[in-house]
């Protein structure tokens, strides 16, 4: 379920003129919820929660580089850019 909302908050001594909507997923293996907040109005929230999960094992996996591998962010960008 998502719910459509404004921010009314000071950012970058500007405020967030966009409509954000809100989407909540409790994640049934964990028994956790997770909110996202997202100016993506045209997929279900489902495909939300599955965008922002797999994002997260992205972020997981570059962690695990930088950590075991010693490369850091720019070298790993570098690499990434050089393989596209």
């Amino acid at each position: 379920m998502g719910v459509c909302l404004r921010l009314n908050l000071n950012v970058n001594s500007s405020k967030y003129p966009e409509a954000l909507r809100r989407v909540s997923y409790l994640d049934m293996d964990t028994k956790k919820r997770f909110v996202y907040l997202t100016n993506i109005f045209t997929v279900s929230a489902i495909t939300i929660a599955d965008i922002y999960k797999q994002r997260w094992q992205v972020e997981i996996f570059f962690r695990w580089i930088k950590q075991h591998l010693r490369v850091n962010y720019h070298h790993l960008r570098w690499w990434l850019e050089f393989k596209s």
